[in-house]
């Protein structure tokens, strides 16, 4: 399951209710506990600039004749919709538990072109299809913190993301976890473009550094050019995420709780279609991914927990 439900496993606190009135201010940033307060001797790290683009590369620039993919978001609202349906099942101890088949989750995002390789954005509210169990509360936790929220995105015409400022935080000092989600969900859904002319058959790779909260992970994503028409493009898309050793430091685990991430890896596969108008593409992704922890309990001892889930994530668009 997502890192996000790691804290569910743990009993950590279900979120409550969003407030939706659109000028609330952010919540300040919780107090942040270090790792040695939790009994894990680190030597520091340095902080991280994140989300990272590591390194771009185009592997095959296909078949003649070639031309460059370039985006032009419209000046007018699109609101663009994800619903994720995810089964997930557990290892703890010597046996799996039954899959369980969660609710659809629904989510929008409305997104107005600007000048100066700007987009507008606005998280509209989330939706749970059906009773909100435990799990998906937690899932949709992240999203809920964005509600209501104006956000100003860096995009430029070939799809590479840069800055996010939220028109209540311009500072951003009260929205890094805020930034961390929306950046973590566009990643995952944005094509960037190469430079090169390309056509049919073209093939290119992003490998970007991000944090899937409360982790850092690895993003390689693999794109290729199948059709191209005056309308847009079909893009497969093969992306995976990575996450190494680490220690996870966040404030809605339990004081007595420790928790080291032993490895996650998340994979989303599938074609989508692409307008250069919009900033997002339409489609579906098929979407599996497994998380190994490590839980330490100051009265309980250390047990290993493996959380698995599949399923799709499908993206779809309507216009103003």
């Amino acid at each position: 399951m997502s890192v996000a439900l790691l804290l569910a496993a743990c009993g950590s606190k279900d979120s409550g209710p969003a407030n939706k009135t659109e000028d609330r201010p952010p919540p300040a940033p919780p107090e942040r506990r270090s790792e040695m307060s939790l009994g894990l001797e680190r030597l520091p790290e340095p902080a991280l600039e994140l989300p990272k683009q590591y390194s771009f590369r185009l592997l095959e620039q296909g078949a003649e004749p070639r031309a460059p993919l370039r985006y032009d978001v419209a000046a007018s609202e699109a609101v663009h919709a994800f619903e994720t349906r995810l089964t997930g099942r557990r290892l703890e101890g010597p046996a799996w538990s039954k899959p369980q088949a969660l609710p659809p989750i629904r989510t929008r995002l409305a997104v107005v072109g600007t000048s100066g390789g700007k987009v507008r954005a606005r998280p509209l509210p989330g939706e749970i299809d059906g009773a909100p169990t435990t799990e998906v509360v937690q899932y949709l936790a992240g999203w809920k913190a964005l509600e209501g929220r104006r956000v100003t995105i860096e995009l430029d015409s070939r799809g590479r993301l840069g800055e996010l400022v939220f028109a209540d935080d311009p500072t951003g000092a009260r929205s890094e976890a805020a930034k961390d989600e929306l950046a973590q969900r566009l990643l995952a859904m944005v094509v960037p473009l190469p430079d090169e002319p390309v056509g049919i058959g073209a093939t290119w790779r992003s490998v970007t550094i991000l944090r899937q909260r409360p982790a850092v992970v690895k993003q390689t994503a693999t794109y290729t050019l199948l059709a191209r028409t005056e309308a847009g493009w079909k893009i497969r898309v093969e992306l995976q995420r990575i996450g190494e050793s680490q220690v996870v430091i966040d404030p809605a685990v339990p004081a007595d709780t420790a928790i080291e991430l032993v490895a996650l890896v998340r994979r989303m596969t599938g074609t989508l279609e692409l307008q250069p108008s919009r900033a997002l593409p339409t489609g579906s992704l098929e979407v599996d991914s497994s998380m190994h922890l490590r839980l330490h309990h100051k009265r309980s001892g250390t047990r290993e927990e493996i959380l698995e889930d599949s399923g799709t994530v499908t993206l779809s668009v309507t216009t103003q």
